[in-house]
């Protein structure tokens, strides 16, 4: 089988597939909200440490790097967010979508050992 184009998988690949899926089961305002303040608090963190940093170093102001912190401080802030708000639906999602891979690779793991036993 012949796949006629296949794209590498990036970060930014895998960051949209994870979000269509997760969107996809969202049922409300809130899930969306969580899942977006998870996606978001990490590059907002370091982005914040880095341009602080590097302001602070031309600048010559140490003022600049506790804006940094508190940048960094305020991702972990929408981390506790987001993962109050994703709650018990993220929960029950996560583990569906584990049983349901886990059954598709025991069934996959059944049939390779038929197959080295028949040949």
């Amino acid at each position: 089988m012949k796949h006629k184009h296949l794209l590498p998988i990036t970060f930014c690949a895998l960051l949209l597939k994870f979000h269509q899926s997760a969107l996809r089961h969202a049922e409300n305002l809130r899930f969306r909200i969580g899942f977006w303040l998870l996606v978001i608090n990490v590059p907002f963190g370091y982005f914040g440490l880095l341009v602080s940093g590097l302001i602070a170093g031309a600048r010559k102001d140490v003022r600049w790097l506790y804006a940094g912190s508190v940048c960094y401080g305020f991702s972990w802030v929408m981390l506790g967010a987001g993962t109050v708000l994703l709650g018990r639906q993220a929960k029950q999602m996560l583990v569906h979508d584990f049983r349901r891979k886990y059954l598709a690779w025991s069934r996959l793991r059944q049939r390779r050992s038929d197959l080295r036993a028949s040949a």
